[in-house]
């Protein structure tokens, strides 16, 4: 999932707004956000689609060209969430700003079932990947491995739909169940994965943000950035 912000200037659309009755708006400045939801495969726009914001009590319903605009809103960090039918629910914490313009892509539920990917039952022969993370990029749907030289700075791993708000966020990433990053392994999980050959991958899931996290263990709770789990036939570091 992709979202992407830019300035929104004057005026929008028809859209079902509804209001809940219980929200206090108190703040003195009010802003507004407003944009479209489509269809992160197809690129079709998602109509009744519906825009929470649970703390304020606020949603709005995308009209048929998946619009949608909330308005009268008190400036700061408010949840968000994307919901529609047959597809993945989206949470995001966003800073309301005067006026500003998103748009949200939502991976429909089946699709999501795809980004489980079982590699076991090749033979090592069949497999034109040298490591873990060759896997990651080429397998893997929805994940890009920007690749530095060397150890160099700009390497990372992103899962699309996640990171776009916050460029800085990492996917936490566990082999066997074990997390690996620069907190515990003194590098950064990119390189790690590329010292993991790809014969001892047997499966790679992808979870993707808070929510998706929230129904597994506590373990992975601070995973807001998204879970890349690998499960690997002899376990952590046997490839090495």
């Amino acid at each position: 999932m992709t979202r992407r912000l830019r300035a929104l200037s004057v005026g929008f659309f028809g859209l079902m707004l509804s209001l809940g009755s219980g929200a206090a708006l108190e703040a003195q400045e009010l802003g507004s956000f407003a944009g479209t939801i489509v269809d992160d495969l197809s690129g079709l726009p998602l109509a009744m689609a519906v825009v929470p914001l649970p703390e304020l009590r606020v949603e709005a319903l995308t009209n048929e060209a998946g619009q949608f605009l909330l308005e009268g809103l008190p400036m700061g960090s408010q949840e968000v969430k994307f919901e529609a039918l047959g597809y993945v629910d989206v949470v995001e914490q966003l800073e309301i700003a005067a006026s500003d313009f998103l748009q949200v892509r939502l991976d429909p539920m089946a699709a999501v079932l795809d980004h489980i990917l079982v590699i076991a039952g090749r033979s090592p022969s069949d497999r034109p990947w040298q490591s873990a993370l060759d896997l990651l990029e080429d397998q893997v749907p929805g994940v890009t491995v920007r690749r530095g030289g060397g150890l160099a700075n700009g390497a990372a791993i992103v899962i699309r739909g996640v990171n776009s708000f916050r460029s800085d966020g990492a996917p936490m990433v566990l082999v066997d169940g074990v997390r690996i990053d620069s907190q515990q392994t003194g590098i950064k999980s990119i390189h790690a994965l590329d010292m993991i050959s790809a014969e001892v991958v047997s499966r790679i899931r992808v979870i993707k943000g808070a929510a998706g996290v929230s129904g597994y263990s506590s373990g992975y709770s601070n995973g807001a950035n998204g879970v890349i789990l690998i499960e690997t036939i002899h376990g952590l570091g046997a490839g090495n």
